[in-house]
């Protein structure tokens, strides 16, 4: 059926519909990235031939890297790898398809457009080309690298390992794309206070809610990330630089150093490879930890029409847990009731189980009624004004609206007069006609009468 044959309520089923698979194939999706990741880690991790050596003279053991080797557990990594990829990247398809319609749903595509006049062609090839990255089965090539009169032989296993651990970014996707903060509720009332919803609203949010959480998160993932890269870079090299780099903590130690600026010096890269994931490391980590002391104080900052809106749906979802637990006390308070009333012979452990989940109840609602009432008493008096002056703008502007509502009302009622009084003009119009049609048949019918008499006259 047509879109614009569609009313508004099947339009918006349409939608919650089109969202929910939509929300099914990225959880698919982001689990087989994160499986993808973690197999083409422990690939990588089976595909370094090393072995570890004792020497009897120092009484010590020494890891020696001696290059690549596929085994039977590498071939068996690799099977699973690139099945997860093609599955992975259907469901990647899959997404920009019901994305296509979810837009369309919320008209804010045409109903005729496809995946290139939508503009969602080039980015759909990107990430399919992106997620496609992987070696396959029985695909084993080294090159060498020249430096400082040495040979350095590495695999492009390590490089395909890598970047596959980048397909973490579908996981962020499914947060951004479906958190409580850019859902329709959300992005209606945004666009009420004339500001702008979706992603970017929802990443300011998220950043005020739980700052620690999200950026606490990216740096774990950037450690192990850039750990994992800067270790396959100086593995080769190990015997050279005289680090052991046989552990993939040691080289999260030295991503931690460098991407705080501490550096101890313990553990640094020596080739030109490991220097370039360091620098990069380096940049990245000055930006996330300046992110964790700005994102508290100027990027989780709203302007005042996302202020509004963030109050509101604040205020709503208090609004939805405090009747939760107002539910949940009453529905305690019967199960109670009826408990006590048809089990009088039940034993005082199961009454005391049954009275202790009435109070958690009842103590669940007063704390939230209590801490709901003491957040908006210990507030500011300079806060409580900038709250008044909202809500009075708010109010002036629902009275404004209303205003324009009556005007149109007004101008229609108006329309509907001048309506009504050609009405009335046609009305009194057929009103005549319908009295000279009525003349006119009486006079016919007396005129046919008389006719009829003056015959039976002659007749006589």
């Amino acid at each position: 059926m047509h879109q614009i044959w569609l009313t508004e309520k099947q339009i918006k089923t349409r939608r919650k519909e089109t969202q929910r698979k939509m929300k099914k194939v990225d959880k698919i999706a982001a689990t087989l990235g994160v499986i993808g990741s973690v197999l083409a880690f422990l690939e990588s991790e089976t595909y370094f031939d090393k072995h570890d050596e004792y020497n009897p003279d120092t009484y010590e053991t020494t890891t020696k890297f001696n290059g690549y080797r596929e085994t039977e557990l590498t071939l068996v990594l690799r099977i699973f790898i690139t099945l997860s990829t093609i599955i992975l990247l259907i469901f990647v398809y899959r997404h920009y398809v019901l994305y296509l319609k979810f837009l369309k749903a919320k008209q804010k595509v045409d109903a005729t457009d496809t995946l290139q006049t939508a503009g969602l062609l080039w980015p759909m090839i990107g990430e399919l080309t992106f997620c496609s990255i992987h070696l396959p089965p029985r695909v084993n090539y080294e090159f060498n690298w020249e430096q400082q009169a040495k040979t350095i032989e590495y695999s492009f296993d390590s490089l395909v390992a890598a970047i596959m651990l980048f397909r973490l970014y579908l996981v962020w996707r499914l947060f951004s794309l479906y958190s409580s903060w850019a859902d329709d509720r959300a992005e209606a009332i945004c666009n009420k206070h004339l500001c702008e919803g979706g992603v970017n609203f929802a990443i300011k949010a998220e950043l005020k809610e739980r700052p620690y959480t999200i950026v606490g998160t990216v740096l774990l993932a950037s450690i192990f990330i850039f750990g994992f890269a800067i270790r396959n870079s100086e593995l080769p090299y190990m015997e050279e630089s005289g680090q052991d780099w046989s552990y993939i903590w040691n080289g999260m130690w030295c991503i931690i150093i460098t991407m705080t600026t501490v550096g101890f010096g313990d553990f640094y890269p020596m080739t030109y490879v490991g220097r370039i994931v360091g620098i990069v490391a380096c940049f990245w980590g000055t930006f996330l930890v300046s992110l964790m002391v700005v994102s508290l104080t100027i990027s989780s900052e709203f302007t005042a029409q996302e202020k509004k809106a963030y109050e509101l749906i604040k205020k709503k979802e208090d609004e939805t847990i405090l009747k939760k637990n107002a539910v949940n006390a009453i529905k305690a308070a019967i199960g109670l009731r009826l408990f006590l009333k048809n089990n009088r012979s039940a034993s005082e452990r199961m009454k005391a189980i049954k009275i202790n989940k009435f109070k958690q109840a009842i103590l669940e609602f007063r704390t939230h009624v209590r801490n709901k009432n003491a957040n908006e008493q210990d507030v500011p008096i300079e806060n409580i004004l900038i709250k008044l002056n909202n809500k009075i703008s708010l109010e002036l502007e629902n009275i404004k609206n209303d205003c324009e509502v009556y005007v149109t009302m007004f101008n229609r009622l108006g329309e509907l007069e001048e309506t009504q009084k050609k009405l009335d003009g046609e009305i009194d119009n057929l009103y005549v006609l319908n009295k000279t049609i009525l003349d006119k048949v009486a006079f016919m019918q007396h005129s046919s009468k008389a006719g009829s008499l003056v015959s039976q006259d002659d007749k006589k």
